[in-house]
């Protein structure tokens, strides 16, 4: 276990945080803006097209800044119970390593982790074919990117109150301004 004679550390956690949530928050604005129902009172909506893609482009942001938040968070996390010179070890290892070398053992989370990091790297390393067959929209996976960090956000919450967490032992990381 590292010495705990470290006293501060500067981070942009808390701004990848806001970022994401920024981001996500005119995905919203502009899906909802573009989206009337229909006329004629039936089932369904009529969807204005986007020309500037801003909801695209704020979705990739949302994703990207997620990504950052949660890779700086575990970083911090790391530091904090192994040192440094552990930390920078683990460095280049995957999201779901990095959260079983925390003490993470709960399958369900340790997918959902799996998931988000296959869904940002997809996004940061497009490739021009079909993944598997499947279809998926920047906007949806922006929803999912923003429910992988409230998952996250409510374990770090049970570890400021002494609750069972995903990282036993828990760290001290910045409090949101």
């Amino acid at each position: 276990m590292a010495s705990k004679s470290m006293t501060y550390i500067f981070s942009n956690v808390n701004t990848y945080r806001a970022i994401a949530i920024e981001s996500f928050a005119v995905v919203e604005l502009e899906n909802a803006s573009r989206r009337r129902p229909k006329p004629d009172g039936s089932a369904g909506y009529i969807i204005s097209p986007d020309p500037d893609q801003k909801s695209f482009r704020q979705a990739i942001i949302c994703i990207v800044f997620t990504g950052m938040w949660f890779e700086s968070l575990v970083h911090l996390i790391m530091i904090e119970q192994f040192g440094e010179i552990d930390a920078r070890k683990w460095d280049r290892r995957s999201y779901s390593e990095k959260c079983k070398k925390l003490g993470c053992t709960d399958k369900s989370i340790l997918d959902q982790v799996q998931t988000f990091s296959d869904s940002r790297n997809d996004v940061m390393h497009e490739k021009a074919y079909w993944n598997q067959g499947s279809y998926t929209t920047a906007q949806d996976e922006a929803m999912r990117a923003m429910a992988f960090m409230k998952l996250i956000d409510s374990f770090l919450a049970a570890i400021k109150t002494g609750h069972q967490c995903i990282f036993p032992g828990g760290p001290t990381y910045p409090a949101d301004p």
